[in-house]
């Protein structure tokens, strides 16, 4: 076994995360829609490569009782943070073992899916070839791979910016003193870059400002080797292993109909998967890719026009321009309603078919917590327009899908999330969430849907009182405890509040919000 001894992440604030995108619920649906044959979620074989103190993988053993899962990392800490994590929650069918890449050159096992996530950018040209080699290796015939990386389109600035820093903490030897360092370094180029009007200027300080905030990438800028992929450098890396690249992760990225419209028409003559890839990169500037891989045998369809797509849920984040309620006549030909997407608004389409409206307004009224069939979206989008027959519906529906799916509007799973829809008199936040709100600092949780979630202090205290087992007068009860123990306060007009029927006041307030949050956050179980 390789040294693993020396370990640069022990002792600092390295936090491990969730990543949706990452999900073998996601690369199971869409390996499926590029006409690839994967293994079930539920009964497979999972290995996470990097896999740090186990944010990304105990949410999926969690939702998979029955699959079994391997992380590895080089960081002996994080790998016993992992092992504390999945032991205190109770969990049975994940290992984390505390191993290099090199480690599993000569393994007999294989795997279904092999999930790399942000490692491929940050390891040596030695570690990186063995993470490629190890896809091939260990990913069962079948078997679906995730690999994230940085892209050098959207990289120019940050590479400059990482110049510096590390230039800046070059005399230093401890990564702590070079972590201090750093930061210092950033809180002086955001205080003098602040008010340039510049261009560049500008965008080091925006740079600047997201590295000051993100702990884990500052870290990784100083401890790791970085490599940035073109697209096609990523290609070939899969190209000589016989392995072939299936879909981005997040669909909208490769479809060129989001291309800027001074683009559009060069870009769409395209056909090429890694020219459409490339040109896309470059034009929107991608600093970061989640790519889906496989085995070169596999039959990928680039085009997934004919797919079935019949047995999936759909999720969604529409905003509608017109409330559901003042709509009186979904049949009215004449009046065409706008759909937006959160957070920001942006997007718009709009549409005066009767069946589209029906569809859309049965999406975002039911799809915003739990995923809904497509089989029900077709039933309650035929009662809002009863003139039209099912038939009719879906026909119209399963053309425009794809185009849905690919421009953003809505999104696909395979498996049926079970959060709830209401907040009860005992509410119960998922038990995953409530641990992760104990542990320290940290200022996130992990959802039903294995998304990160961030929470505020007050949400922290909060959280862990919400376990189905105490009413709403109770958990006010124990967070004004802990108010009066100054674990949090309370301020108003910049003055902290100290009379305690106003904290009272203030907790009922914050409690009604936190809930309300937790609600749409997908954080309530039945």
């Amino acid at each position: 076994m390789a040294d693993t001894t020396f370990d640069p992440y022990n002792g600092l604030n390295y936090s491990s995360y969730p990543y949706y995108h990452s999900h073998p619920d996601r690369l199971f649906t869409l390996g499926k829609l590029f006409g690839a044959n994967p293994a079930e979620p539920g009964t497979a074989n999972i290995l996470e490569i990097g896999c740090s103190s186990g944010g990304n993988l105990i949410p999926i053993a969690l939702k998979y009782p029955q699959s079994k899962l391997l992380g590895i990392d080089a960081s002996s800490s994080q790998i016993t943070a992992a092992q504390k994590s999945a032991s205190e929650i109770g969990l049975m069918n994940v290992t984390f073992e505390n191993k290099l890449t090199s480690d599993l050159q000569n393994s007999q096992d294989q795997f279904d899916y092999i999930i790399v996530h942000n490692m491929v950018s940050w390891v040596n040209e030695q570690t990186r070839n063995e993470i490629f080699d190890l896809c091939k290796k260990l990913l069962k015939p079948t078997g679906i791979a995730f690999v994230s990386y940085n892209v050098q389109a959207g990289h120019s600035t940050a590479n400059l910016l990482r110049e510096m820093i590390l230039y800046n903490t070059h005399r230093l030897q401890a990564i702590p003193e070079k972590l201090e360092q750093a930061r210092a370094f950033l809180a002086f180029t955001i205080n003098a870059l602040e008010e340039s009007q510049n261009p560049l200027h500008q965008m080091i300080y925006v740079e600047a400002r997201a590295l000051f905030e993100n702990d884990n990438m500052l870290c990784d800028y100083l401890i790791g080797d970085h490599k940035v992929f073109s697209f096609h450098e990523f290609f070939d890396e899969l190209d000589k292993r016989q392995l072939q690249y299936v879909s981005d992760t997040y669909l909208p990225s490769m479809y060129v109909g989001n291309a800027p419209i001074n683009i559009l028409e060069a870009v769409q003559q395209l056909t090429d998967i890694v020219d459409v890839e490339e040109y896309m990169d470059f034009f929107t500037q991608k600093a970061f890719k989640s790519s889906i891989i496989c085995h070169k045998e596999v039959n990928i369809k680039r085009d997934v026009s004919g797919a079935d797509l019949s047995s999936l849920y759909i999720s969604s984040n529409i905003l509608l321009d017109v409330p559901s309620q003042d709509i009186t006549n979904f049949d009215d030909g004449t009046q065409s309603l706008s759909f937006f997407i959160k957070p920001n608004g942006g997007g718009g389409i709009q549409t005066n078919s009767s069946i589209m409206k029906a569809v859309l307004y049965t999406i975002a009224d039911n799809a915003a917590i739990n995923p809904i069939s497509i089989a029900q979206v077709i039933d309650i989008a035929s009662e809002k327009v009863p003139s039209i027959t099912k038939e009719e519906i879906q026909a119209t529906f399963n053309q425009e899908l794809i185009g849905l799916i690919f421009t953003g509007y809505v999104d696909i799973t395979s498996y049926m999330t079970t959060a709830s829809t209401v907040i009860s008199d005992k509410p119960k936040i998922y038990h995953l969430a409530r641990y992760q709100a104990l542990q320290g600092e940290d200022t996130w949780v992990t959802n039903l849907r294995g998304q990160i979630v961030f929470i505020g202090l007050f949400e922290k205290y909060a959280f862990r009182y919400m376990d189905g087992e105490y009413g709403l007068d109770a958990i006010e009860e124990f967070i004004f405890n802990h108010a009066q123990q100054e674990d949090l306060s309370f301020s108003k007009d910049g003055q902290t509040i100290t009379n305690k029927d106003e904290i009272k006041q203030e907790i009922k307030d914050h409690l009604q919000d936190s809930l309300k949050f937790a609600l749409d956050m997908c954080l309530l179980t039945p």
